[in-house]
């Protein structure tokens, strides 16, 4: 596996073209909702037909790729034939396109994702492993619980007060510090939000 720089991205509108029409496509689209997805595939299972865009009853045969994935800014090879899904990984990388493989080796690895309401975090094994990530994203769901949320509201409100307040430099500091603290931390377990911010003005007065 190469390489892979975490990054999280607007799809929205990104033209994406699937190969392949069964559960796997299915997973893949669900993760891509908000593109305008085609997908090409001999059968395509109800579900997937629903959610997507255009789709497109075909058998693909290497020679057809390149004209295919023409004009698309993703390319999602989600067959069940290993040596088609290398094939279209292979011509959408010579071509430059953001490629996933359902077997490997693309440009694209999709995450397990652990979304609420104000934050979300994505996990990866960088393909190795594919069930670890699904794993560990049930026990973070576990262990991340409501103080987590209180701790980014308070930070919200922290921000907004101070955002014109000292350079940046010393506001990030400040930032930090207000997340390291003791008291600031007790209080948000304990729900005292009121408290919470009372300890954030002391520890502006003693900047």
């Amino acid at each position: 596996m190469n390489e892979l720089t975490p990054l999280f991205v607007d799809l929205t509108d990104v033209s994406v073209i699937v190969f392949g029409g069964g559960n796997v496509a299915l997973r893949k689209c669900k993760f891509l909702n908000s593109s305008k997805i085609t997908v090409v595939s001999s059968s395509v299972i109800p579900d997937l037909e629903d959610m997507v865009e255009y789709v497109v009853i075909s058998t693909v045969s290497g020679e057809d790729i390149g004209a295919m994935i023409e004009g698309h800014e993703m390319v999602i090879a989600a067959t069940d034939d290993k040596d088609l899904n290398d094939r279209i990984k292979e011509v959408s990388i010579a071509n430059g396109i953001p490629v996933n493989s359902a077997h490997g080796g693309g440009t694209v690895l999709f995450p397990s994702v652990l979304e609420r309401e104000g934050y979300i975090i994505a996990v990866s094994s960088k393909g190795r492993v594919p069930a670890y990530p699904p794993y560990l994203v049930e026990e973070l769901d576990r262990m991340l619980d409501d103080r987590f949320d209180r701790m980014l509201d308070l930070m919200v409100e922290v921000r907004s007060r101070y955002s014109d307040k000292w350079d940046q430099k010393r506001r990030s500091e400040f930032y930090r510090n207000v997340l390291r603290d003791d008291i600031v931390s007790e209080c948000v377990r304990s729900n005292n939000m009121t408290a919470a911010m009372e300890r954030v003005k002391e520890m502006e007065r003693m900047q």
